[in-house]
């Protein structure tokens, strides 16, 4: 009956343990060679005079992520992160 206890509390204590594991955002960094501030779009939300590198987080899921860059003397690119599925997350089936 003591086991049972401490394995009934520790699976407790254990739920949604992927989101432990990985999070719910990814930290990601954009560099480029541009030397001036520059205005960056993730998603639609802007983020003004930005240097590069320039490290933020993004959302974990299934959707895309567009990013876009642009600059007064550059021309505006656009990225398109793909995401995957993380396996970790299995984990949280088992809890």
């Amino acid at each position: 009956m003591k086991y049972f206890g401490i394995f009934l509390c520790s699976s407790l204590l254990m739920t949604s343990c992927a989101t432990v594991f990985c999070g719910s955002k990814a930290k990601v960094t954009f560099d480029s060679d541009i030397a001036e501030k520059a205005t960056l779009t993730i998603d639609g939300r802007k983020y003004t005079n930005v240097t590069f590198p320039y490290t933020t987080k993004i959302r974990r899921g299934f959707d895309e992520t567009v990013v876009k860059a642009e600059a007064p003397s550059y021309t505006t690119e656009t990225v398109i992160i793909n995401k995957n599925f993380n396996a970790v997350s299995v984990i949280n089936l088992l809890d």
